[in-house]
């Protein structure tokens, strides 16, 4: 879990320091409301991204499981 974490935060400070100064500063981004908005959106779509690729993973174990019942 921590480095999920992790991963998130470097992916926000990537974004703040691509964005530039003078975007963060901003009325888009300079509001606190506005930054908050921004990183849920951000760790919603990492989320997404994450259990996207646990549910692939574990496909080939779940059909090897219902092969294996299906000879028992």
């Amino acid at each position: 879990m921590a480095d999920y974490i992790a991963r998130f935060i470097f992916l926000c400070e990537n974004f703040r320091l691509r964005s530039g100064k003078v975007e963060w500063a901003s009325e888009r981004f300079g509001r606190p409301e506005a930054r908050v908005e921004m990183y849920e959106g951000i760790l919603m779509l990492f989320i997404k991204k994450e259990e996207d690729e646990m549910t692939e993973n574990a496909r080939p174990w779940r059909e090897a499981e219902a092969l294996k019942s299906m000879e028992d």
